[in-house]
């Protein structure tokens, strides 16, 4: 299993470990970084295609790393759904396939406990 699946299966563990009805619908957020802001912008209208809420934002780094560190463009994304293994999974493959299509990064996933 790869480190993503294992990433997941850690996070829905947690999540009913807190007491999260995982066969109810929850409101996902998922996590994706771009070099700059066509990319990102690209990368947001396919996400938005596949039902997805997105909200595209420049991240300035702080004074002090101005010098050595660029920009960076990150997308939150939601939707709400019932956060079963294969849904997660398939989702989780679907990101990492758009942030590798458009030089970005996928950084995972979260959600509130819903009992």
């Amino acid at each position: 299993m790869d480190a993503w699946k294992e990433r997941d299966l850690a996070v829905l563990s947690r999540l009913e470990e807190l007491g999260s009805d995982l066969s109810k619908p929850h409101h996902l957020d998922f996590f994706l970084y771009f070099p700059s802001e066509e990319l990102a912008k690209s990368a947001a209208g396919e996400i938005e295609n596949g039902g997805y809420v997105v909200k595209v934002n420049r991240l300035e780094p702080p004074w002090w790393r101005r010098l050595f560190s660029k920009t960076v463009w990150s997308i939150c994304t939601s939707k709400s759904m019932v956060p079963a293994r294969e849904v997660i999974f398939e989702a989780s493959d679907w990101f990492h396939g758009i942030a590798q299509r458009f030089t970005g990064e996928y950084d995972g996933w979260g959600t509130e406990v819903t009992e």
